[in-house]
């Protein structure tokens, strides 16, 4: 993905994390054809939810 998007001009839109660091939070997650691939992917969206500001 990160080549992709160099090739694409817009790797400094896009931003590649691999760990969220735990006293980060947001208002908002967007994740593109991601889950899918995942051993886990409940247990990613239980990650997203912790990080969420709640509303």
């Amino acid at each position: 993905m990160r080549y992709r998007a160099e090739e694409l001009g817009v790797n400094n839109k896009i931003t590649f994390c691999y760990e969220i660091p735990p006293d980060e939070t947001f208002d908002t997650i967007i994740s593109f054809d991601v889950l899918e691939h995942l051993v886990d992917p409940c247990k990613q969206m239980l990650q997203f939810h912790q990080v969420l500001i709640p509303i």
